[in-house]
């Protein structure tokens, strides 16, 4: 069972799962490396590390993730360890908030850990989808690196203190005994930062208006880029000649249960069915935190392969009619045995957290959007006209194509 509330720009939801072997705090900020500034890049992730370097929150198994458009942080811990997380968890949200600029210190580690990170290989590209390559479409800049360890220029520390002051931001809680509701846990989180008029900063603002506003956009049919302000009609595709080992599409379309399900299962069957011999794989995904929630208005679904070695660099494969096509070219069985490997997966406390979270942020009053639930009933319910209905959106929409060289 799932309970939402809010209050400004803080949003809460509990949810009870009785068969959890843990409980999990999930806080998640309506802020991603889209909003780092033009010279800044990584602050998104800066705010990721700092926030762990607060006081510890008990007895905490802890994560964070930096995506296109949110921060999602994790606290896992033991069902009765709730009630000391929550606290801490509480005073990090005041001190991110309302606390004064992290110390000169705390940047520093914080940099030193992400240079770890990606020294030790985390944060490499591996060989497979070039979800680095998306995230420079996606800015609009051929060399952006959302992982980068930015410059300890002055004034850095009250830069990264500002980066998610203003915005909407959810907390999640999920577990086997989860005895407060929603309005209980706005309660306990809610701070000075949620009660003081004017708080609310200027920032990045909502960037889809000029997503895709690089050399690698075009758009899909005539017309289809008016009234999207900064996406080209025509422009070249870039290629990468040397050593390239995969291709994508990325497009952005609206976000909606059924657009997500119908993305779900268009990926199923691009990955059950036999590739082209010029692909050694193929996949399509929904390149957005837990696949389901909106990329900030709009979901952003991509089809990436990985070139056979053999022919011209220069000459990449038509993802569009080798792999996304064929896919629609589905009988009942096809699409009802897609269907069930979906409903077969069953995310843990932390995912249904996640996708709560990430809802919530783009959330009505009344309830999350595109939630686990409005996902699943939308799988259920798809038919292979829908699949159809999705992939003429595509057709429709503006896209970007890209080649990605190998890992290094």
């Amino acid at each position: 069972m799932l309970t939402t509330a809010r209050q400004g720009e803080l949003r809460t939801a509990t949810r009870h799962l009785p068969d959890s072997p843990y409980s999990v705090v999930c806080v998640a900020f309506d802020r991603g490396y889209l909003d780092d500034p033009p010279t800044e890049a990584g602050l998104a992730h800066l705010f990721e590390h700092l926030w762990f370097l607060h006081s510890p929150a008990a007895l905490t198994l802890e994560w964070g993730e930096t995506f296109e458009d949110v921060i999602l942080l994790y606290h896992l811990c033991p069902p009765d360890e709730l009630g000391p997380v929550l606290a801490a968890v509480a005073q990090r949200l005041a001190d991110c908030l309302d606390g004064p600029a992290a110390p000169a210190q705390r940047i520093a580690a914080a940099r030193s850990l992400i240079t770890l990170e990606r020294r030790g290989g985390r944060e490499l590209r591996m060989s497979g989808f070039p979800r680095r390559e998306i995230a420079q479409a996606l800015r609009g800049e051929p060399g952006f690196d959302p992982t980068a360890v930015i410059s300890d220029e002055p004034g850095l520390a009250d830069r990264v203190t500002r980066f998610a002051a203003g915005r909407p931001r959810a907390v999640c809680v999920a577990g086997p005994d989860v005895r407060l509701s929603a309005d209980d846990l706005l309660r306990t989180l809610a701070g000075p930062a949620d009660r003081r008029e004017g708080s609310r900063s200027a920032g990045p603002g909502h960037l889809l208006p000029r997503t895709f506003a690089g050399a690698a956009v075009r758009g899909a049919v005539p017309g289809i880029h008016d009234g999207v302000p900064g996406v080209p009609s025509e422009v070249s595709r870039p290629v990468r000649p040397e050593g390239s080992s995969t291709c994508a599409t990325a497009w952005i379309v609206p976000g909606s249960p059924g657009n997500a399900a119908a993305a779900w299962l268009l990926g199923v069957l691009i990955e059950h069915r036999a590739r082209p011999g010029t692909l050694r794989w193929a996949s399509g995904q929904v390149v957005s935190p837990r696949g389901a929630a909106p990329v900030r208005g709009g979901l952003l679904y991509a089809v990436a392969a990985g070139t056979a070695p053999a022919g011209p660099a220069d000459d990449p494969p038509d993802l569009q009619r080798e792999v996304l096509h064929p896919a629609l070219d589905t009988g009942p069985a096809e699409l009802d045995a897609a269907r069930e490997q979906l409903l077969r997966l069953r995310p843990d406390a932390a995912e249904l957290a996640a996708i709560d979270a990430v809802a919530l942020l783009g959330a009505a009053p009344a309830a999350p959007s595109c939630g686990y639930q409005d996902l699943l009933n939308a799988v259920r319910s798809a038919k292979a006209d829908d699949l159809r209905r999705f992939a003429a959106l595509l057709a429709a929409s503006p896209y970007a194509e890209f080649h990605a060289g190998p890992a290094r």
